[in-house]
């Protein structure tokens, strides 16, 4: 039986964020990279679950399920993702090559979008359903500009992984995994939490109402 995260003193805490992090990069390195987004939808949700204290059976068995469950959807978004990223590469060539300011503000002003995408599409992605993949872009986008503060720390946690990975040393990488799941549930438990009830209370009454 697992013990929940309410039971658990800190170091188990830190233990298991640890863990999920490695399942995070044991998924993605078997499937090529491809599934690296459901593998982010997946550490998400494990990390949700053990914040809520709902885990059912196990770390495991739940980020399996969550991951198998995005798989599909979250290899499309990551390529998407990919695109994205290639995109800002041949923009930053230019950009930083010639020392354009124009373009070097608008390639951090498109970094930190598709930093925030990646933040919330993926966890999004593994709560609620979507019609198509614009559909996620713009309830992603939605949610990113009518929660400005909460962005804001998502994007002081990714910045939090890029010290503590490429300035500090890769070899806190598991380390900064782990910090990064831990903070990115903590901070996007409420908001979650609060679009769940809203889409409960929705279905209710117009079940209701038939």
């Amino acid at each position: 039986m697992y013990k929940q995260n309410k039971d658990k003193g800190f170091y188990d805490k830190a233990i298991d964020y640890i863990t999920i992090a490695l399942f995070w990069l044991l998924a993605s390195v078997v499937g090529l990279f491809f599934t690296t987004g459901s593998a982010l939808s997946a550490a998400f949700m494990t990390a949700y679950k053990m914040q809520s204290n709902t885990i059912e059976d196990s770390l495991f068995a739940t980020y399996k399920e969550f991951f198998y469950k995005t798989l599909i959807p979250g290899i499309f978004t990551f390529l998407g993702v990919l695109a994205a990223s290639v995109g800002l590469y041949f923009l930053a060539l230019p950009a930083f090559g010639n020392e354009n300011t124009l373009l070097i503000v608008l390639f951090y002003i498109l970094l930190a979008y598709v930093l925030l995408f990646v933040v919330y599409a993926f966890p999004i992605q593994a709560i609620f359903k979507h019609r198509n993949p614009l559909h996620l872009l713009k309830n992603t986008m939605l949610i990113a500009h009518i929660h400005p503060l909460v962005s804001f720390k998502q994007l002081v946690n990714v910045s939090v992984f890029y010290i503590l990975v490429v300035v500090v040393h890769p070899v806190l990488l598991i380390f900064a995994l782990a910090l990064f799941f831990a903070m990115q549930a903590f901070q996007l438990k409420p908001i979650m939490d609060m679009y769940i009830e809203k889409i409960s209370n929705k279905e209710k009454s117009e079940n209701t109402a038939q």
